[in-house]
């Protein structure tokens, strides 16, 4: 597979897509979202070379971001200023997508104290789900480290909580299996998330399984909590994984745990998003904790085109990026990821690869 680079206005485009800040694009959609610098990139798919016409699939649009935290102070400030606030600032943007994903890092059960400041026993409100619902977060992995903080009885309360909310639960923190995996049709497109917990040594071959028993034509997201908390680079083993994650079949691997934005990875004509960072969490003690990055997925005809959203949060609350911040994070990030996209991000000539690239070097674990 081959696709073709260029610059547009300060974004990287790859294939044909012609957006850029300010300007919207040629599905006609960004216009709701021009108002952060963004980066994008497209993957060509079969159909984009036999002829397929356009108009005979409908686009799917999806977003992913990182870790919401609903408990401790962000209780509060949620007490104080109702549901609305985490996401008011981006709902609107949020209510344009087909499906909104994210990592719910904790349980929501009703009997469970508010979790002091500083603890890591989490413990989110019933009023989770009207912050959830009101950002139109569609789909949440519950594969972390805290959803078990109230047992196995507080990790089914919040699944039973999630589905009567009509908000979609994916992902377990013990077990993979079919089970745990979303699998959904969006406008033509079956979507399928698998969301697994890599902190301690899993079952890769049970995993590598899993998603290679998939129709081709699916599009896979996965999205691994792992790594190392706080650390902006990868380490091995992420990476050797998020390349049997791709071998395997995976479309996108989207990494979620380490509370900072990770590099992105171009491999194999895929990418890999180390980590998004946090969404919305009460990590006031440094600036990159409080900086995120949302990741614009468009399906159609083509394939898949990619728009990152460079994110900040304002005391709990999420917001984007203003311009020249934006792209003082996408230069810095372009910095610390693999060389394909780094050139794209940076130098803005025009560039045709393969989809090969040289992993970036590993931080010591």
């Amino acid at each position: 597979m081959k696709t073709l680079l260029w610059w547009v206005c300060g974004v990287v485009v790859i294939s044909i897509i012609t957006t850029g800040v300010g300007m919207m694009s040629i599905a006609g959609f960004v216009n709701d979202h021009s108002d952060s610098t963004s980066l994008t990139v497209a993957q060509e798919s079969a159909s984009a070379s036999t002829g397929v016409q356009e108009n005979q699939q409908p686009n799917t649009h999806i977003f992913a971001m990182g870790d919401i935290m609903l408990g401790r102070y962000v209780e509060t400030l949620i007490e104080k200023n109702g549901p609305g606030y985490p996401f008011e600032d981006v709902r609107d943007m949020l209510r344009g997508y087909d499906m909104v994903i994210a990592n719910l890092e904790g349980p929501v059960v009703d009997d469970a104290p508010q979790t002091p400041n500083g603890s890591l026993q989490f413990s989110f409100p019933t009023t989770a789900m009207d912050v959830l619902t009101s950002a139109h977060v569609t789909h949440v992995s519950l594969a972390n480290n805290h959803t078990l903080n109230y047992g196995r009885n507080g990790y089914e309360e919040t699944v039973e909580r999630l589905k009567n909310a009509g908000i979609a639960p994916y992902g377990d923190p013990s077990e993979i299996d079919e089970a745990h995996v979303y699998r959904g049709n969006t406008a033509g497109h079956e979507i399928i998330l698998i969301g697994f917990l890599d902190l301690q040594k899993i079952d890769t071959s049970k995993l590598i399984e899993l998603i290679s028993s998939y129709p081709e034509e699916s599009f896979v997201i996965a999205t691994p909590h792992w790594g190392s908390e706080y650390s902006l680079q990868s380490n091995a083993s992420q990476q050797n994984l998020a390349h049997e994650l791709i071998d395997a079949g995976t479309d996108v691997v989207i990494g979620h745990h380490p509370h900072v934005v990770q590099e992105i990875e171009l491999y194999n004509g895929k990418f890999i998003f180390y980590s998004l960072g946090n969404a919305v969490f009460d990590q006031y003690f440094s600036e990159e904790t409080q900086k995120g990055l949302g990741v614009e997925i468009l399906l159609n005809n083509r394939g898949a085109e990619y728009t990152l959203h460079p994110l900040t949060s304002e005391r709990s609350q999420l917001q984007l990026m203003a311009d020249d911040d934006a792209r003082a994070f996408l230069k810095g990030l372009s910095r610390r990821s693999t060389k394909a996209p780094q050139d794209q991000i940076i130098a803005g000539t025009v560039v045709q690869t393969d989809g090969d690239s040289t992993p970036a070097k590993a931080s010591t674990p």
